[in-house]
């Protein structure tokens, strides 16, 4: 049992990391801590907080390569081995260790953990979410999509997991499912912007162009700051044949999000259809020195110094694939 005070401070630190405050959330979880030592739920709220406060997604290696965000990983999965050892069958615990362990690349620990938080809680459905979602990281789409579903299925009004079980499918090879999960998903929840890109995404790959790019443009106005909306919208457009408004939606995304490597392919290889080649050099060496193995970059910049004989077919821009939510 937690005491009156203990209850207050954590209900204080849940509000602020719900509101976004992550640096405040973690302190007052950390005085939680004070009043309820021997308690695992201060323990791993303050590791949420800490994994929030990166501001990065729970993917495969996401903190990989940023030696400080690495270091308050491990920190994470530190308080969070304290709180399963105190809490043994604490189902959360092993949630939120299988994410973080998951983001630094511990491919076998993140699904040892989450397996352990499933085993300890069938049916909840953040539990059996999580899985999916790492499984889907790790490349085992068809075991993803079976817990992305039940989640649905234990979760019907949640939009982000119907979201997520849609982003499962799409990237299954089932754009026509996808649609329609990602369509149930705006029923529950008409303002997710991100919901409506994705829809977008998938019937693109259904190659329904005009609505797709309805949607795109709808998600774009419903979050413009998004760069990742702007570059699936502008291979829409591209896709359509609409030279400018694809250059104009490449363009705002590269204002946007100067580092976005598929924005820098994409417009290279619009300018490579528009006969711009000298711009597309640029482009595309441009995406080339903020990732050096980007292959698509790659074959574009040779087929573009290549006698006319020897050059391949135009490797064709794509959008990025959604990315499942937490």
């Amino acid at each position: 049992m937690l005491s009156a005070a203990a209850e207050k401070e954590l209900a204080n630190a849940e509000s602020l990391l719900s509101a976004g405050d992550a640096t405040k959330a973690e302190a007052s979880f950390l005085k939680a801590e004070g009043l309820a030592p021997k308690n695992a739920k201060p323990l791993v709220g303050r590791a949420r907080a800490i994994l929030a406060s990166l501001g990065l997604p729970f993917d495969l290696s996401s903190a990989k390569g940023y030696p400080a965000k690495e270091k308050r990983v491990a920190e994470a999965r530190k308080i969070l081995a304290a709180a399963e050892k105190l809490s043994p069958t604490y189902a959360t615990a092993y949630v939120e260790a299988g994410r973080a362990a998951l983001m630094v690349g511990d491919e076998s620990s993140a699904l040892a953990e989450l397996d352990k938080a499933v085993a300890l809680a069938p049916d909840d459905a953040e539990a059996v979410s999580a899985r999916g979602i790492a499984k889907l990281a790790l490349g085992k789409g068809d075991d993803a999509i079976k817990d992305l579903k039940k989640s649905v299925d234990l979760d019907p009004k949640s939009a982000p997991r119907r979201r997520n079980y849609a982003t499962a499918l799409l990237l299954q090879g089932q754009p026509e499912a996808a649609v329609k999960s990602y369509e149930e998903a705006l029923k529950l929840d008409p303002t997710s912007a991100g919901a409506r890109n994705d829809l977008g995404a998938a019937l693109l790959q259904l190659g329904d162009v005009p609505r797709a790019i309805k949607e795109l443009e709808l998600a774009v106005k419903q979050a413009p700051n998004e760069a990742v909306f702007r570059v699936v919208l502008g291979f829409a457009y591209q896709s359509a044949k609409r030279w400018t408004d694809a250059e104009s939606a490449y363009k705002e995304a590269i204002k946007l999000d100067a580092q976005r490597v598929s924005a820098w392919v994409n417009l290279g290889s619009l300018y490579i259809q528009m006969g711009k080649k000298d711009d597309a050099r640029t482009a595309l060496k441009k995406a080339l020195s903020l990732d050096p193995k980007e292959q698509r970059a790659k074959i574009m910049l040779e087929d573009l110094d290549a006698p006319p004989a020897a050059a391949s077919t135009n490797v064709k821009p794509v959008p990025p694939p959604p990315a499942p939510k937490k």
